[in-house]
């Protein structure tokens, strides 16, 4: 009777890594290596927090409320009396201080929850990336995958709900707003794709257009902010810029409100000071809890033992 073919044993690689033997630190929690890291951790959060208030500070901002339950009565012409309505108006901001190029457009909503699972899982990402399927292949935009008979491209509630506004910068004459290039790269190139078959309908987006793809970016709070455009210009202390909107998107409806906002932006981004405050604040807490430590090892301090003892002790066992 032939012998079993013998196996190889299969060894385990070589190496500190792979035989988890690689060395360990762990910080000996003494009162004044705790001090010291409080301290230093309280510094540094001061310091950046410091750095984003400064470079924030220089921010220039307007917000026009052009529509909404509290929108003020001048933009009255911009209010939208219903579904599928327009409303044609101008919203003019005056520049606070000197705004200097590049000047981004936002528009601004509130009130409006693209985070709610139901809403912001209801599209076909297949779809959107140019293939041509059948109503019965998209279970995933459901509760809104047909208009009569028709296979809605792109179907779901995210992209029928696109935000319809237009904005176009009406004076003063020469400044242009650019609405190219404000969506990710990946965006443009890879997720979102027109197939050739596409029939476009009035109200329904196209999926190549940037605004769509920045629209369906959602957001994780009920007030957020969208790019819509740039402006390459300076505008200068005192100017007014006027932008003509035509006013599609019914926010009344559910209590929502709509802004338009020019601003510049920093290093750290646009005017929100959270960041920076929260940094200051964290840090504050730091170094006040470093000053406790401080006070109750003046106070009662605390006998740290001889580890070399212990170490010796260990060896005679």
């Amino acid at each position: 009777m032939a012998d079993a073919p013998k196996t190889k044993s299969r060894r385990p690689p070589a190496g500190k890594f792979y035989q988890q033997e690689m060395a360990a630190w762990q910080p000996t929690l003494t009162p004044g290596n705790v001090i010291t890291t409080f301290a230093v951790l309280g510094a540094g959060c001061i310091v950046v927090g410091v750095l984003i208030l400064y470079a924030t500070s220089s921010v220039v901002q307007v917000k026009a409320h052009y529509d909404g339950p509290d929108a003020p009565g001048a933009h009255e012409a911009c209010r939208v009396s219903g579904l599928g309505q327009t409303a044609s108006c101008a919203v003019t901001m005056k520049a606070p201080e000197k705004m200097a190029a590049p000047i981004y457009v936002y528009y601004e909503l509130g009130n409006v929850y693209q985070n709610h699972k139901r809403y912001s899982t209801s599209l076909s990402h297949e779809q959107l990336m140019g293939s041509i399927l059948e109503k019965d292949e998209l279970s995933a935009c459901e509760p809104l995958k047909t208009s009569g008979d028709r296979t809605l491209s792109p179907c779901g509630l995210l992209a029928n709900s696109f935000f319809s506004d237009t904005f176009t910068v009406s004076s003063p004459a020469g400044l242009e707003m650019k609405e190219e290039k404000i969506a990710w790269w990946s965006d443009r190139s890879h997720k979102f794709i027109q197939p050739d078959t596409f029939e476009y309908r009035t109200g329904i987006p196209e999926a190549d257009d940037e605004h769509f793809m920045v629209h369906m970016r959602t957001a994780a709070l009920p007030h957020f902010r969208k790019l819509y455009g740039k402006i390459s210009t300076d505008v200068e202390k005192g100017e007014s810029v006027t932008f003509a909107v035509e006013s599609r998107f019914w926010v009344r409806k559910f209590g929502g409100d709509k802004y338009l906002t020019m601003t510049t932006l920093s290093n750290f981004g646009g005017a929100d000071h959270f960041t920076s405050v929260a940094y200051i604040v964290v840090g504050v807490i730091c170094c006040a809890v470093a000053l406790l430590f401080v006070g109750l090892q003046q106070v009662q301090p605390r006998v740290i033992g001889d580890l070399s003892a212990a170490v010796e002790n260990r060896k005679t066992k």
